[in-house]
């Protein structure tokens, strides 16, 4: 079984793997990690926010001792939560601690926010003011947060900077302010969510959109699995309908991050699939026959009273 092995060139002149592993807080996420890369990942994608770096980062450890890749052959990615507004040196300074790592690969803004920290927990999700409400900083200079990037690449601790979670709206505010165009920006996509218009204006200023959630949102509500279209042209490749739906974004020159728990399904993700014009059209056509579903990894933000700028919901 071929597996997919496409790169994509980014802004920076760097190569980023078209296909990844996607993490997050997990008790098996160190066997997932290994498993990935014996099985020919080359990209982990990960966060400070999901409490899961020391585990992927002996994943890694155990990959390269055991000699299945070189450090320089990986590509790790991992993001600021917006509680680091002007400490992202101490974002990445946790990071690469519990990575194991000297540097990263690609250090994202992982929402375009800037909260207050909890002093009594570094990995408060989102600190409430006595009312309830997200409690961010006067002015919500997410930018600010970017621009710290900047400093990071620059000191060497990362290789490539970008953004997640990042709508044109706030993309066109950001190009105003900051020297260096995002490498990369990472937004759930998939065939019940598009995403076309921001997929247009990225390509046109020259940044790479990764996919994430791109088998459907995890709370269930969205079964792309069952999609009898999704399904047939599965059955049409002998495929399963994750690498069929991997497949889609790649063919499409966007990179994905598919999430499992599963070590099996590992394996299977990473399947080439050789989609032809039909195959694509037929995927293309299901948010018509379905009609768009929200963005459920939006849903904390938004309630927090604040609008992403995402129209395709």
């Amino acid at each position: 079984m071929p597996i997919i092995t496409e790169t994509f060139k980014l802004n920076d002149g760097r190569s980023i793997p078209a296909l990844g592993l996607g993490t997050a807080s997990d008790a098996n996420v160190e066997e997932v990690t290994y498993a990935a890369i014996k099985d020919g990942y080359k990209h982990i994608d990960t966060a400070y926010i999901y409490k899961s770096e020391e585990a992927i980062g002996k994943g890694i450890k155990r990959a390269i001792a055991d000699g299945l890749i070189k450090r320089e052959e990986l590509f790790v990615t991992t993001k600021v939560w917006p509680t680091f507004h002007g400490r992202v040196k101490e974002s990445l300074d946790y990071s690469l601690k519990d990575l194991g790592l000297d540097y990263v690969d690609l250090l994202l803004v992982h929402w375009p926010a800037a909260l207050h920290p909890d002093p009594n927990d570094r990995h408060a999700y989102v600190p409430k003011n006595a009312d309830g409400s997200a409690h961010y900083t006067d002015n919500n200079d997410w930018i600010s947060i970017y621009e710290e990037l900047e400093k990071e690449q620059a000191a060497g601790r990362t290789k490539s900077i970008g953004v997640s979670n990042v709508s044109e709206k706030y993309l066109k505010e950001l190009l105003k302010r900051v020297k260096t165009v995002p490498a990369v920006n990472q937004f759930e996509n998939h065939p019940y969510l598009p995403q076309k218009k921001e997929i247009e204006f990225n390509k046109k200023h020259g940044i790479l959109v990764t996919a994430y959630s791109p088998l459907g949102s995890s709370n269930g509500k969205i079964k792309l699995h069952e999609n009898p279209v999704v399904a047939e042209i599965a059955k049409k490749h002998n495929a399963t309908t994750g690498s069929v739906l991997i497949n889609w974004h790649i063919s499409q020159g966007r990179s994905v991050i598919p999430k499992t728990r599963s070590v099996e399904r590992v394996k299977a993700n990473a399947q080439k699939v050789d989609l032809d014009s039909d195959d694509l059209a037929k995927l293309d056509k299901i948010w018509e026959q379905t009609g768009t579903q929200r963005a459920i990894g939006l849903d904390w933000l938004d309630k927090a009273g604040d609008n992403l700028g995402f129209e395709d919901k």
